[in-house]
């Protein structure tokens, strides 16, 4: 993958909340997209450039240009978008002791015990073990234990629906997407998404046992997602990621 820096002129029709400059841009060619596709990784203001192999990459930076107005106003109106949630305190989640966290669908009440000698639930009462300084990093382990055998689980489900087997689940702290799947059924998500809602897990999970018979966002992809899950499930979750997923990487 290419990576290169680019400054987008100012948009005056944009949010006013300053220039972009030295926007992040990687660009990569791939033998599976039938269009030119732009994304914007909002944590790190990166610009993801990907096209098909039979274009090139003179006619895919021009399409990038021409989405440099779309490109500006989307990452403005997104910045404010995360600083009024960051002052209002609007879905935003806290790691704290005594504080409410939702980990793969269920809410559990933190109990920061320093005597404690091992992480336990009872009654939906999660007590963590040792001082306060290490909870944050000890609340995302139980996270990714826990989100990595419901996501096991879940796929084996799934892929057994469809007839088909993958290979191995694996856990990241990726920005850019929140799952992944190669082609020789290699499934990876980010950790992270243990904290959204269960349905958007199980849109996650679907999507990716998805990409199992289907390595593409096709009309046949979105057939096979829709056996998994019901189609609205589908836009429920792809609006909550919208509006939330930012959310998320601020754990």
């Amino acid at each position: 993958m290419k990576e290169f820096f680019i400054n987008i002129p100012y948009n005056k029709t944009a949010i006013d909340i300053g220039t972009i400059e030295n926007l992040c841009v990687k660009i990569s060619k791939s033998n599976v997209s039938k269009s030119i596709g732009l994304k914007i990784n909002f944590i790190k203001n990166c610009v993801i450039l990907t096209y098909p192999y039979y274009i090139s990459e003179k006619k895919a930076l021009e399409f990038m240009q021409s989405k440099y107005d779309w490109i500006y106003s989307t990452i403005a109106k997104q910045k404010l978008k995360t600083k009024i949630q960051g002052q209002s305190g609007q879905n935003k989640i806290e790691i704290k002791d005594q504080g409410i966290i939702s980990i793969c669908g269920e809410t559990y009440k933190i109990n920061n015990d320093k005597e404690a000698k091992i992480t336990s639930i009872e009654n939906n009462i999660l007590t963590i073990p040792g001082e306060e300084i290490f909870l944050n990093r000890r609340i995302k382990d139980f996270a990714k234990r826990q989100f990595k055998e419901y996501a096991y689980n879940k796929s084996k489900e799934m892929a057994k629906i469809l007839s088909l087997k993958f290979n191995n689940i694996s856990l990241k702290d990726t920005t850019s997407r929140w799952g992944s799947c190669s082609s020789n059924g290699n499934i990876s998500f980010s950790y992270r998404i243990a904290f959204a809602p269960k349905y958007v897990i199980d849109y996650l999970i679907a999507h990716e046992i998805s990409h199992l018979k289907e390595m593409n966002h096709s009309e046949n992809f979105w057939k096979t997602v829709e056996i998994l899950i019901p189609k609205n499930q589908i836009k429920t979750a792809r609006n909550w990621l919208n509006s939330n997923g930012t959310l998320l990487h601020m754990i």
